[in-house]
């Protein structure tokens, strides 16, 4: 094992901040106490807010040494070394037993180049250890920083009584000697760790050997040296590229550094292993796993696939593999997985875990919970299952259990920092108030431009219940052409209307959600007409869900439609199967009564599937067949064909170029044909989105697109119709 420096070790235990107090003959837990919210406000790195919670918690539980633990830990997150310790020293106050304490705050104050300090705090965590080893290693290293070598000497043979045999110690005297020998006048220059004063490169001499640099690689690394280590380790590989064993160490060094420059070293080496050996197990394990550790998901499953082609008989790693598949959204590859698991091992926790996680991830939470509520049973808190169990309940329209959940989580298990902030997100964002701003245009070609702009927002005043409001303003405008009558009736080429709503949705069950809103629609300087939206989704099971709408709106096809004020009645349900994963099938009908006595139908069925699922590009092919018809067309501004039939096949693409930047563009090519054609002709759309974060809670989101058709369509028959859009939404989340 390697041997750890006198800083490290207090500095991590410091940042990941666990919430035991830990002493020699006492355990006290006060995770009760910690208030849900200033945890929350930490991983998402609001460090003030969580600073004012904590304070607030104090106030209420005075004698909670962990809130000020807390505290503590946000200063040294920020740099802030001084307050940091003063903070922590509040804890020290009212647990003075913690050895942990004072060893956090030695590393505080050796941080913060206070070594008077922090050698202070080492002995009296040494007060209540005297046996342990680490903590003599940190009063030698701080002792020497002060030059102090009585104290210095005195920690190395207090080592060596516990530990005869520890280099460290030895090495420490042995230098103490040769010091003295050599200095007449008895005095020593202080010897500051390099934490402190920045890292020294080794200096390697031209004549050495490629065994002479790997050896003092280890050596280097024995004593924390990385920098030097990896100096030492490329000096060796470069004197001798195709070996084995120093490109393993040149992996493996990099691998654990992780810093700048890191990775290429990594899998250049990897790379050149492989060249030679091209199933070494372990160099293809650890590729693999490396890949995974740095997100690069499509890298990670084809160097796992490689593994398990070598080795199939590796029942972990199986585990591994599927794992991988999910995270990079394929899913059927991620059963197929599993199912080899299941078919060569049997029903273990392991597959049991990651078949709840492919559950939930595939949309059939409901399938999920028999597993982590089972398993629970007998491992209350463990991680996996209680994060699997927090995403089914917030798929399953359960978010007040699901945060409930979360809470327990973040209680349980505050140093699973990363995936505990992934997990904040998923289940918090969708809930905060949202506020949106959005502009759009179209233009048709029988002349007619919509302009819209529309301010809207929503609030959850519980995880159950959600409020919106919103207004809309409409400009519309026409080029008259020869034998096109879409003016108003007064014969104006403009018009333009407004609307306002209010609106609300709650969760009654996991399987229901019920919602609703009610408005006004007022054209100029009309008199404004009521309208409204009712509706409903169900989701009784897994695979099957049903989404139903009625509404009363205004029928703004055209500024002649606008202008007489047609009304549209309609009622749309749809029946969405899933059958197989990533797989789907939509059934749509809706029946539409028009204030002009007009009537209408639709009826339009749409498969889909996935069919490219990687990190960055997922690949949906379709089809999409409708059956429209209308009673009569009454030239009121509206295309309405007696009998209107559209067959396309679609793709959509989904590019994710980062985190905050992301694509998807959909494509539409097929036939028409209305009872003004004589046969099918041409009908075709085009969209691109994209969606950008801008800043930290703003995200842009733009649409545009075009379609086409030849033959028949549009609002004027007989003639080839095309229709080009624009829209700009962005979004901004309190």
């Amino acid at each position: 094992m390697k041997s750890k420096s006198f800083l490290i070790i207090p500095i991590v235990l410091l940042l990941i901040a666990p919430f035991y107090v830990i002493g020699e003959d006492k355990k006290i837990d006060y995770k009760a106490d910690l208030p849900i919210e200033g945890l929350e406000a930490e991983v998402i790195k609001n460090f003030p807010k969580a600073i004012q919670i904590y304070k607030e918690a104090i106030s209420k539980h005075p004698k909670n040494p962990m809130l000020w633990e807390r505290i503590s830990n946000i200063e040294l997150s920020l740099k802030h070394y001084i307050p940091a310790a003063d903070v922590l020293k509040e804890a020290i106050k009212i647990d003075p037993d913690n050895v942990e304490y004072y060893d956090n705050l030695s590393a505080i104050y050796s941080t913060a180049e206070r070594p008077k300090e922090s050698i202070e705090a080492i002995e009296k965590a040494l007060q209540k250890q005297p046996n342990n080893l680490q903590f003599w290693r940190e009063r030698a290293d701080l002792a020497s920083w002060l030059a102090d070598v009585v104290k210095e000497e005195d920690s190395y043979r207090k080592i060596l009584k516990l530990d005869p045999n520890n280099q460290y110690a030895i090495d420490g005297l042995k230098r103490i000697r040769q010091q003295r020998e050599g200095n007449t006048k008895n005095t020593f220059t202080p010897r500051i760790p390099k934490y402190f004063v920045g890292r020294s490169i080794v200096r390697l001499a031209k004549n050495e050997s490629a065994e002479y640099y790997a050896r003092r690689s280890l050596e280097f690394l024995k004593e924390d040296k990385t920098d030097e280590a990896v100096v030492a380790i490329e000096k060796a590989v470069v004197m001798e590229p195709n070996n084995i064993n120093y490109l393993k160490r040149r992996a493996a060094i990099a691998s654990d550094r992780k810093q700048l420059g890191d990775f290429q070293r990594a899998q250049d080496s990897y790379n050149r292993i492989l060249k030679v050996h091209k199933s070494d197990k372990k160099t293809l394990l650890e590729q693999a796993r490396f890949n995974r550790d740095h997100d690069y998901l499509n890298a990670a499953t084809r160097d796992y696939a490689l593994y398990l082609k070598y080795y199939p008989n590796s029942q972990k790693i199986w585990i591994e593999y599927a794992q991988v598949l999910r995270w990079k959204g394929d899913g059927r590859s991620a059963k197929r997985a599993l199912d080899t698991y299941l078919e060569k091992y049997g029903e273990t926790k392991d597959y049991n875990i990651e078949k709840a996680f492919l559950l939930v991830a595939t949309n059939r939470p409901k399938s999920s919970f028999w597993i982590w509520s089972n398993l629970l049973k007998k491992d209350p808190d463990n991680y996996d299952l209680l994060y699997v169990k927090s995403l089914a309940l917030n798929n399953n329209n359960e978010k007040k259990e699901a945060l409930e959940t979360l809470g327990s989580i973040l209680r349980l298990h505050p140093k699973e920092f990363g995936d505990n902030e992934e997990l904040l997100k998923t289940l918090k964002n969708p809930l905060r108030p949202t506020v949106n701003l959005g502009i759009g245009t179209s233009t048709d070609s029988d002349g007619v431009k919509i302009r819209p702009i529309e301010l809207s927002g929503k609030y959850f005043i519980t995880p159950k219940t959600m409020i919106e409001a919103g207004a809309n303003h409409s400009f519309l405008s026409v080029t008259p052409k020869t034998g096109d009558n879409l003016v108003t009736i007064q014969g104006n080429s403009n018009i333009q209307f407004t609307k306002g709503w209010l609106g609300a949705s709650h969760q009654i069950l996991p399987e229901l959600r019920l919602g609703a809103k009610v408005g006004e629609t007022r054209v100029q300087q009309s008199k404004g007409f009521f309208i409204y939206e009712i509706s409903a989704f169900v989701n009784p099971v897994d695979k099957i869900s049903f989404d139903f709408l009625s509404a009363r709106e205004l029928y703004a096809e055209s500024p002649l439609a606008t202008s007489l004020n047609i009304k549209r009645l309609y009622n749309r349900g749809s029946i969405i199967l899933e059958p197989l994963i990533e797989t789907t099938l939509t059934f749509i009908g809706e029946n539409s009564h028009y204030s002009d006595k007009n009537r209408s139908y639709l009826i339009e069925v749409v498969p889909n599937t996935g069919v490219v699922r990687s990190q960055y590009i997922s690949l949906d092919l379709g089809l999409d067949a409708a059956w429209q018809g209308y009673n009569s067309n009454p030239a009121n501004g509206y295309y309405a064909p007696l009998s209107l039939k559209v067959y396309k096949a679609t793709s959509s693409i989904a590019i994710t170029q980062s985190e905050d930047v992301g694509y998807t563009f959909t494509v539409g090519a097929g036939v028409q044909k209305d009872e003004t054609m004589t046969q099918y002709g041409f009908a075709g759309d085009i969209a691109l989105e994209g969606a950008f974060r801008v800043f930290k809670d703003w995200q842009l989101t733009l649409l545009a697109g075009a379609s086409r058709t030849n033959g028949g369509g549009g609002i004027t028959v007989g003639r080839n119709y095309y229709l080009y859009t624009f829209n700009a939404l962005i979004t901004k989340r309190f």
